[in-house]
């Protein structure tokens, strides 16, 4: 058995996907993205009228998690189950993005 661990070692996944390069994306040629500076594309007002047309389960868990609420509060709050306020956030968020992406 220690010899097939030994043996195999190199051809693990985690092994066979390294990256040798100090900066991986030098190496892909694509642009980075700063997280802090994601939105600076996308209007207020917009945004606004774009979360105002959403369905109230999917408003709610929106403005809770902008306001800082993690999925445990969100879920006291609401007094739902942990898992359905993971989903709705999920689903809320696909959402406004398939709003977003549809208005550019």
């Amino acid at each position: 058995m220690c010899r097939f661990q030994r043996t195999h070692y190199h051809e693990r996944a985690f092994r066979r996907r390294e990256v040798p390069v100090d900066d991986p994306w030098a190496a892909t040629g694509e642009e980075r993205v700063d997280p802090w500076h994601v939105g600076e594309g996308i209007d207020a007002a917009e945004a606004l009228m774009a979360i105002a047309g959403m369905p109230l389960w999917a408003r709610e868990v929106l403005v809770l998690a902008a306001l800082g609420h993690g999925g445990i509060e969100i879920a006291k709050l609401l007094r739902i189950p942990l898992g359905t306020a993971g989903s709705r956030l999920r689903l809320a968020r696909a959402r406004l993005a398939r709003k977003f992406r549809r208005r550019r």
